[in-house]
């Protein structure tokens, strides 16, 4: 943003509020675009979804709940400790249907949220791994 360009950010866009803070004011003193990479928004099956309930045509939803199912996509250490990964799974694709849930329903005000992260037990060959 100090060299004047408009910023495209990989979600997260920060880990820590402060963070954010610093990152949004970096944009405001240089009078420059910021926007967080939150690619659920543009599949076409969350813009006709959007489209739907922003028509009203199935009513207005009270309650949202989301999942996301896949393998581990990196063998590697650094990508299970939160330290080294950026805040572990919910950072790296809870933040997405937070987004996208939030994003659906115009914004609304939240009353709560909460996750679950499940860790399954894979046996191979005798031994289980983590």
């Amino acid at each position: 943003m100090k060299a004047k360009k408009d910023v495209l950010v990989e979600k997260p866009l920060a880990r820590s509020y402060n963070e954010a803070k610093h990152v949004f004011a970096a944009a405001k003193n240089n009078k420059k675009k910021l926007m967080v990479g939150m690619n659920l928004r543009f599949r076409p099956d969350a813009m006709l979804l959007k489209s739907l309930l922003s028509s009203g045509e199935i009513g207005e939803p009270f309650y949202v709940k989301c999942g996301w199912i896949r393998r581990q996509s990196s063998a590697q250490k650094w990508f299970t400790r939160k330290t080294e990964s950026g805040g572990g799974v919910i950072f790296d694709l809870g933040i997405l249907l937070l987004d996208l849930s939030l994003w659906l329903l115009d914004y609304p005000s939240v009353h709560s949220i909460s996750t679950q992260k499940f860790s399954p037990q894979y046996k191979r060959c005798g031994r289980y791994l983590n």
